[in-house]
């Protein structure tokens, strides 16, 4: 049986089977215009179609040799966006009053730290800039996945994401959403775009900045962008992280779809085959036994190790006195003291001050550190 992934053929590579005559979006009213279709030569006996969202109504071209069947794959998750016509709006509709204020309070807090810029990148850009936020965005996914000791799918297929985001993202079909602390970003999302539907593809964030909640601001950013450039719904795929829950109004199944020829008993067998493992591979996960095996795998070949190292805010008080000898670091352009910078950010957090107001001493070589601001000042000891 020939295999083909429908959701990622459809954003990524912008691609139809042949089979499919034509898509649709009932939830927005709208048809999905001049898609290519995949090259294909003669019928086959069996087609899967894998991870096709119903959110999309999928006209298949009518054939009387063939049979269509499908079965429930998994859960998907969205943002219905409908005509509230804000990102604002779309919070008071969805969340409760001391959410909004929070994320506002991340938001100024975020931007009272930081000289921080909001970008969108969809339409022609610098191949320079487009590789440099890639490896940017790589080298965060996996610090902030070795920090939850797990791993990530679109690492296993990267090169060919990097390979055909650039010219998705010139055409317009995709694009590139960054914050930026002065030029560096600190949060990075790749989206795909059918249509009026966005598909917030892969996001990640630098975690030395967690405590401002990248990932909430990222999400209201573009979801203000998909507002202005009249998309309906805003896609996160599947995975009930509670990111996902919190945001997400609406939800999707994906199914896998198999045509197979009438006369073809083999044919017939082996989508049978295909609907029962599917749905063993759905009780497994119900069961949680995939969480089981990585922890016996982690336990026999070992775990990834987070870079994060820790702190502790010990008394004491940074005197002129004290600090006469104690040279002054920056975790922000010197790699040997990177590691100062997430407990260096946590204190601009603390104290609102901003970035330029912060001096770090060392205080004790390769130990001790003191943070001051323009109001406000602690001493950190590495721990062992």
């Amino acid at each position: 049986m020939h295999q083909t992934n429908f959701y990622y053929n459809l954003f990524v590579r912008r691609t139809l089977p042949r089979v499919c005559s034509s898509l649709e979006l009932p939830r927005c009213s709208r048809e999905i215009p001049d898609f290519c279709t995949l090259p294909q030569t003669d019928p086959m006996h069996s087609l899967a179609l894998q991870y096709v969202p119903d959110y999309f109504r999928v006209e298949i071209t009518d054939d009387p040799d063939y049979l269509r069947d499908q079965v429930f794959r998994t859960k998907g998750y969205c943002l219905e966006l409908g005509d509230l016509g804000s990102a604002e709006n779309y919070l008071k509709e969805n969340f409760k009053p001391n959410f909004r204020t929070s994320l506002r309070r991340r938001i100024k807090g975020l931007e009272a730290c930081f000289n921080v810029t909001y970008q969108m990148y969809c339409g022609p850009m610098d191949p320079g800039v487009y590789n440099s936020l890639m490896d940017s965005l790589h080298q965060m996914i996996v610090r902030r996945f070795n920090q939850r000791n797990d791993r990530h799918m679109a690492l296993q297929n990267w090169e060919a994401y990097r390979d055909s985001a650039y010219d998705l993202i010139c055409e317009q079909n995709a694009s590139l959403f960054v914050i930026y602390d002065d030029q560096t970003p600190i949060q990075i999302a790749l989206n795909f775009h059918v249509g009026p539907v966005l598909f917030l593809s892969i996001p990640s964030y630098d975690i030395d900045y967690a405590r401002f909640g990248l990932g909430n601001i990222a999400i209201y950013k573009i979801l203000e962008w998909c507002y202005e450039h009249e998309f309906c719904l805003l896609d996160m795929g599947f995975g009930a992280f509670d990111y996902k829950l919190k945001w997400c109004n609406g939800s999707y199944s994906f199914h896998h779809s198999y045509f197979y020829r009438k006369s073809s008993p083999r044919a017939w067998l082996g989508v049978q085959f295909a609907k029962t493992r599917t749905r063993l591979i759905n009780y497994l996960l119900r069961r949680r036994l995939n969480i089981a095996y990585h922890r016996v795998r982690d336990w026999l070949f070992g775990s990834s190790e987070s870079d994060l190292r820790e702190f502790l805010e010990i008394p004491g008080s940074l005197s002129p006195e004290k600090m006469v000898g104690s040279p002054l670091v920056d975790p922000w352009g010197d790699p040997a003291v990177a590691f100062l910078k997430k407990p260096a950010i946590d204190f601009l957090y603390t104290q609102r001050e901003h970035k330029s107001n912060l001096m770090i001493y060392e205080v004790a070589a390769g130990k001790r550190y003191g943070l001051r601001g323009s109001g406000s000042e602690a001493l950190i000891e590495l721990q062992d």
